[in-house]
């Protein structure tokens, strides 16, 4: 038997590996896409992946918010549960969109969506 201290160890350093993670993938795969993919994909595939890279970025803004509130003992009593789900399918169609970009940074936002959806659904903040 696993004792409830190593596993809310391994779930703290999960998050954590994912809280770094998506911001780091994200920038690679920005930075991907303004050096080469931009101008070579046409521009309604460009624009998807963009916006699949600012939908990722954004949820994974909303979701630090929490965290740092949560960890400064601020009321959080605006958040509701209930809004997991939804904000989590916002992430899945952010990672969605990243399949209009090529190469590395086609995989580096999916990976950082699908981290991004995982963080949602595994948060606890109250």
């Amino acid at each position: 038997m696993v004792s409830h201290h190593w596993t809310s160890s391994i779930a703290a350093v999960f998050n954590g590996v994912i809280f770094l993670s998506v911001p780091i993938l994200t920038a690679l795969a920005i930075r991907g896409w303004t050096r080469r993919w931009r101008q070579e994909l046409p521009r309604w595939r460009s624009t998807l992946g963009l916006a699949s890279m600012v939908v990722t970025l954004l949820t994974w803004f909303g979701l630090a918010i929490l965290a740092l509130l949560a960890l400064m003992d601020v009321n959080t009593s605006f958040y509701s549960t209930d809004w997991v789900g939804p904000i989590a399918l916002i992430a899945i169609a952010g990672t969605s969109l990243a399949f209009a970009l090529r190469g590395a940074s086609r995989i580096e936002a999916i990976v950082a969506g699908l981290l991004m959806v995982a963080a949602w659904l595994t948060s606890v903040v109250s």
